[in-house]
């Protein structure tokens, strides 16, 4: 699907850049330490944040959600809950990020990258296996918001190297 009709499927603004995951909302996947990523990420935009879609549901998803509000986020945050076909979601995003604390061998990272997204993913288990750093995505270190928010600001203000790591994925 091209990346306009899904994001405007989504309720998301065509013209805006959309940083996702995909992904079970439980601790180890580490979906606050995205939320605080983008925090970053808002305040070094210049009033130009990115959307950030969250696919997936689970225990902390009403947590999640409220932190989000909380931080100021709300606006800028969707949470769809799960998604019986992930392809329009991931269609719509520009980076595919996995913040996971711990992770096997994702098969949300394989699916971003079968269908070309750029992918910013914590180096922890089966990852390493999968993204080569600056080769076929980037790897930053587990529970640490600022590399985080600088790996994603560094794909979006680049989009020629977004695509090549996209390309190579």
């Amino acid at each position: 699907e091209p990346r306009e009709a899904a994001r405007l499927r989504l309720g998301l603004d065509p013209r805006r850049h959309v940083v996702g995951t995909v992904g079970r909302l439980e601790p180890r996947k580490g979906c606050e330490v995205l939320l605080e990523a983008m925090q970053i990420v808002a305040a070094r935009s210049n009033g130009a944040c990115p959307q950030v879609l969250v696919v997936g549901d689970g225990p902390l998803r009403e947590a999640l959600a409220q932190r989000t509000e909380d931080v100021g986020l709300g606006h800028v945050v969707r949470f769809t809950g799960n998604l019986s076909d992930v392809r329009p979601a991931l269609a719509a995003m520009d980076v595919f990020v996995l913040p996971s604390h711990e992770e096997g061998l994702s098969n949300a990272l394989l699916e971003a990258m079968a269908t070309g997204r750029a992918v910013v993913a914590t180096a922890v288990g089966g990852t390493g296996e999968i993204v080569a750093h600056e080769r076929t995505g980037l790897l930053v270190p587990a529970a640490d918001p600022p590399g985080l928010a600088a790996a994603v600001l560094r794909l979006l203000r680049d989009p020629g190297m977004a695509a090549e790591l996209a390309q190579a994925g």
